[in-house]
């Protein structure tokens, strides 16, 4: 159990647990001052890790998603819909250093892999029934895989070391719960959360005593 202290506002303790999962791929990747970082996927997860991508000290900073509402609350350098445009020509040439996969999609992976740079390091961050990716391009750039499972335990794992970057303020969840939903339409939540692509976090408020 990791206590809730230090935040002004207790609802973005709701942020601890996938905030952990995303602090863990970013400390796995071993982002260096340098490096410039893809981050396939603008769900809450995706959104965190970018955020902690900067924070980490990433030179540049790329999103990718399918759904426009999602990429209006990333914070990046470069925010890329690939329903509008290809990633390679959005990109322009230019090649990344970590490819961090949090869309749990590989197509999505398999796509961006030309994209990777020679010795380049790939975070896989979603959950997958299957890794299925092409492996010339994985072989060509000699690119490390790294697979992420949720957080390292203990007093000082990621979830207290998420815990004090966002009291702290030190990356910027604001606008993140997307949606609220009273108790009694609790159904409505659950389908908001699993179905509904512009829902990153939903709170379930309380009636007042």
């Amino acid at each position: 159990m990791v206590p809730l202290t230090g935040f002004s506002n207790p609802e973005v303790g709701i942020f601890m647990a996938l905030g952990a999962t995303a602090l863990h791929g970013v400390n796995l990747a071993a982002i260096r001052s340098n490096d410039r970082v893809m981050v396939l996927g603008q769900g809450i997860v995706g959104q965190l890790v970018a955020r902690l991508a900067r924070l980490a000290g990433a030179a540049h900073v790329t999103v990718v998603d399918r759904v426009n509402v999602r990429l209006d609350k990333s914070q990046a350098d470069r925010v890329i819909n690939v329903r509008g445009e290809a990633l390679e020509e959005a990109l322009e040439g230019e090649r990344v250093d970590v490819l961090i996969e949090a869309t749990g999609s590989m197509t999505a992976l398999s796509g961006a892999l030309p994209m990777l740079e020679n010795n380049g390091r790939i975070i896989l961050l979603g959950y997958y029934e299957h890794i299925d990716i092409p492996y010339a391009p994985v072989f060509m750039r000699e690119a490390q895989i790294l697979v992420a499972r949720e957080w390292k335990f203990g007093p000082d794992g990621e979830l207290p070391h998420i815990r004090d970057i966002i009291a702290n303020n030190q990356i910027d969840v604001s606008g993140l719960i997307t949606h609220r939903v009273p108790l009694d339409r609790i159904q409505a939540a659950y389908r908001l959360a699993f179905e509904d692509p512009s829902c990153l976090k939903v709170v379930v408020e309380w009636p007042a005593e």
